[in-house]
């Protein structure tokens, strides 16, 4: 067993290519045991947005797959150390997120129970050896009912408009940048 990281909450560890995530204070939350979160989460890789499956649920653990790669934090720290000569590079995986948070904001529109990860920064986004990206720690989905949904994603109209291809010189920029 290997210690992937500990926080005053939680330990993750990893386990033959499993990932275990357990509470501290023994108790994982509620809303892994309501069927509306499980049918959400489990749309969302239905829907082509790739999130660890979750193999089981115990008392104080989760059980998940382990998403192997590197994270976007990590890969961005390390560009900026050599911004001009990965500037491509940059331009291309910014793009990959932006279609990413796209897909998040595309699925949560037509889902019958819209659901939002609340901890979405780089750390929880994997870059696979593959180059596509996965968003890990499951338990920052939160089922949005459709009203607070609404007003939660108010904020994020920007982006949305941005990623607008037909309307977006960021977006366009950031594609062009890539090739």
């Amino acid at each position: 067993m290997t210690l992937i990281h500990e926080n005053p909450t939680t330990v993750i560890t990893l386990k033959n290519n499993k990932i275990q995530k357990r509470y501290k204070n023994g108790c994982v939350s509620s809303k892994f045991r309501n069927p509306k979160w499980l049918e959400a989460y489990d749309g969302l890789n239905k829907f082509g947005l790739n999130v660890p499956e979750i193999y089981q649920i115990t008392e104080d653990s989760i059980f998940m797959e382990y998403i192997e790669g590197t994270s976007l934090n990590l890969l961005m720290r390390n560009w900026c150390n050599s911004y001009n000569s990965k500037f491509k590079e940059i331009a291309r995986m910014m793009t990959k997120v932006l279609e990413l948070l796209q897909k998040q904001f595309e699925y949560c529109e037509f889902a019958t129970n819209p659901i939002l990860h609340t901890d979405l920064w780089g750390g929880n986004i994997i870059i696979r050896k593959d180059d596509s990206l996965c968003i890990v720690d499951p338990d920052s989905f939160e089922l949005y009912p459709t009203k607070q949904y609404h007003s939660t994603i108010t904020h994020f109209k920007i982006l949305i408009d941005l990623l607008d291809a037909s309307n977006s010189n960021v977006y366009n920029l950031l594609r062009l940048a890539s090739k």
